[in-house]
């Protein structure tokens, strides 16, 4: 158990609307790695392509690699299309995903007032 613990992280992923940010830290929550889209110099909507998704999660797993990490827990918050896609290329890394938590950040106004009718 205590391996587990010491080779697991916790990605946690931000979805904006022209940014991708990605923070990895360890089960206590210190901050190990901090990567966002912006890194590579594009700019407005073209952040959210799969060119730069796999240019993104190439520089996280050359990273997660050297800090030997073997498990994650990935925590999405957001909204946007990519978070398949997002999940898919990182399920071709060699990271084992145990755990996926996806946080909304928008309310859809829950239950409405039925209105009296008028005569």
């Amino acid at each position: 158990m205590q391996l587990l613990h010491k080779n697991s992280a916790v990605l946690s992923v931000l979805f904006t609307k022209n940014n991708i940010l990605c923070t990895l830290s360890n089960l206590e929550g210190k901050t190990l790695i901090s990567i966002s889209v912006g890194t590579k110099k594009t700019k407005s909507l073209k952040k959210i392509t799969n060119t730069t998704l796999f240019y993104m999660i190439k520089a996280l797993n050359f990273q997660i690699e050297k800090l030997e990490i073997t498990f994650i827990y990935l925590r999405f918050k957001g909204i946007n299309k990519s978070k398949n896609d997002f999940y898919k290329l990182l399920k071709n890394t060699k990271v084992i995903i145990l755990l996926i938590q996806n946080q909304l950040q928008k309310s859809y106004g829950g239950c409405k007032k039925s209105k009296s009718r008028k005569i």
